[in-house]
This record gives C-alpha cells, sequence and structure tokens, in this order.
C-alpha cells in the first residue's frame, strides 16, 4: 500500500514537473523565451540612468531619444548579421560586428558626454566599468 502511495507522489511529481517545464514562453530571439524590444530597453535603460546620475527633465529627455537611437542600431545591426532562419555568423561576420559595435558605443558616449556634466559622465563611466565586470564574472548561459 505505502508502495503503491509513494509511486503515485512521484508520477504526480513528475507530472508537475513536465507541466511546468513546458509553460516557459518559447521566444525566437534575446535567450530564454525573451524578445528584444528597442523601445522597452531605451526606456528601462533611461530610467537606470536617471536614478544613478540624477539626471534632470532636460538630460532624461535627450538620454532616451539617444538610448531609442542606440537600441534601434544594435537591433538593426544583429538582424544583419542573424537574418531570419541563419545559423550562427561565422569568425569573420562576429568580428565586423564587434567592430561595428564598438563604433556604435563609442558614438553613443561622445554624444552621451555631451548631455551629461563631467561629474555625471564621470560616474556613468564607473558605473559601466563595473557592470563590464559583472558581466565578465557571471557564468556562460547554456547553449540550446
Amino acid at each position: 500500500m505505502m508502495k503503491m502511495k509513494r509511486f503515485y507522489l512521484l508520477l504526480a511529481s513528475f507530472a508537475l514537473v513536465c507541466g511546468m517545464a513546458m509553460a516557459q514562453p518559447q521566444g525566437e530571439q534575446g535567450g530564454q523565451g525573451r524578445t528584444f524590444d528597442p523601445s522597452k530597453m531605451a526606456e528601462k535603460r533611461t530610467e537606470q540612468m536617471t536614478k544613478e546620475l540624477s539626471l534632470n527633465d532636460t538630460q532624461k529627455v535627450a538620454v532616451l531619444s539617444l538610448n531609442k537611437e542606440f537600441f534601434s542600431n544594435m537591433q538593426a545591426q544583429g538582424a544583419k548579421v542573424r537574418p531570419e532562419g541563419s545559423g550562427k555568423p561565422d569568425r569573420a561576420e562576429m568580428k565586423e560586428m564587434r567592430k561595428q559595435m564598438k563604433a556604435m558605443r563609442d558614438d553613443f558616449n561622445e554624444r552621451l558626454q555631451k548631455i551629461l556634466t563631467s561629474e555625471q559622465y564621470q560616474k556613468y563611466q564607473k558605473n559601466e566599468e563595473a557592470r563590464r565586470e559583472r558581466r565578465a564574472n557571471r557564468p556562460p548561459m547554456p547553449q540550446n
């Protein structure tokens, strides 16, 4: 009798775990079921920068516009390298993409420096360096 109860409990647990696994969202971009929305990313990043750097209203509007442009360009760049249905880009494509992304970041930083005060920009650079360090230290994402 006890073995049957354990069996049914094990079976119910297995069914629950399988059901939860099947219920995970399945997206096409962004990994782990998420899609990349440049506008939402820009708004989220602007809010974060507003808190971290104490942006005034004029700066906030300018930074939001700059972030929207930057994230839209990032999405367009990604679409050029990985068109619908294509596999992973080769080394040459990745090298070119990194080069173009760096140029986009450099342009972003140059334009951002004109919006922020020198103190705010120094704080931004310090925060970005800390963000890069955290990103470098996190474990790699599993590949599907």
